[in-house]
């Protein structure tokens, strides 16, 4: 009787156990590591570190493919705090490629930086990821923003309407990227709905092919200071991805150029002959 309770006992032990032990499995495979609030799948170290920095050239890559439109809202105002003189301008990104221009989050322990992930669809519905920056919180716009995006430039033009010498740059070059008007007409693979919304979280943020992300001049960092800047004739170049952190289809068209007279605090777009 004694060895049959005794057996018993170490039965309901067992039990226990057995119990305990999936209860710490099940915990360990369900519990979320908070990443920035991500909301991405954690990848380990050796994960983070075989992201290549480009995939290998592949005809099957479905690349985005950016281009900056002109600048067509533009105007001069000063600053409410400095009373510099300062323009004010629109951004437009469009995506003319193949495939999405798709960026996620990733949290880095090591450097406290969450870096973005360039996701590339392939033909055979597979995907690639490769490092292609950081995502940054945008103070002043309260959601964040993907570094090294866009940039513009003012050059002074000579009297011959020869390209000068550099007078400024936008200090802005991050942005939320997302779809914000459709191309007409479509593009070939161009969703007919918006993919990648207004959320500006550091999750998942993109461009759709045949898509445009536009930033307007009101929003704050539009704007360049040109208060040392003498009235004259400008050119304003507006670029895409000036840095190459993003791989294209074409690398080469990611710019666009307009003219502009500056007087005082009026500034007008020179018609292209």
């Amino acid at each position: 009787m004694e060895s049959k309770s005794k057996n018993i006992i170490i039965g309901l032990i067992s039990i226990l156990l057995a119990i305990i032990s999936s209860y710490f499995l099940w915990k360990g495979r369900n519990i979320e590591t908070p990443i920035n609030n991500l909301g991405v799948k954690p990848k380990t170290a050796q994960e983070q570190k075989t992201l290549s920095l480009s995939p290998v050239s592949d005809p099957n890559l479905l690349l985005p493919d950016l281009k900056a439109e002109p600048v067509s809202e533009i105007y001069i105002l000063r600053d409410s705090k400095t009373q510099n003189r300062e323009i004010k301008f629109n951004t437009i990104i469009s995506n003319l490629g193949d495939g999405p221009l798709e960026i996620i989050g990733l949290f880095d322990e090591a450097t406290d930086k969450t870096r973005a992930i360039q996701r590339i669809k392939t033909r055979q519905n597979e995907i690639q990821e490769r490092t292609a920056g950081y995502f940054a919180f945008h103070p002043d716009h309260e959601h964040w923003h993907f570094n090294d995006f866009a940039l513009l430039e003012i050059f002074y033009l000579n009297s011959d309407n020869s390209i000068g010498a550099p007078t400024a740059m936008s200090s802005k070059q991050t942005f939320c990227l997302a779809d914000e008007s459709r191309i007409s007409p479509p593009l070939p693979n161009s969703p007919a709905n918006i993919t990648y919304d207004w959320e500006c979280d550091n999750n998942t943020q993109g461009i759709s092919v045949g898509w445009r992300d536009n930033y307007e001049a009101k929003l704050a960092g539009q704007e360049i200071n040109i208060q040392n800047a003498p009235d004259g004739r400008y050119l304003l170049r507006s670029t895409a991805d000036p840095f190459d952190r993003i791989l294209e289809k074409d690398e080469t068209n990611n710019f666009s150029e307009i003219r502009v007279e500056i007087s005082g605090m009026r500034i007008k777009i020179i018609p292209s002959s």
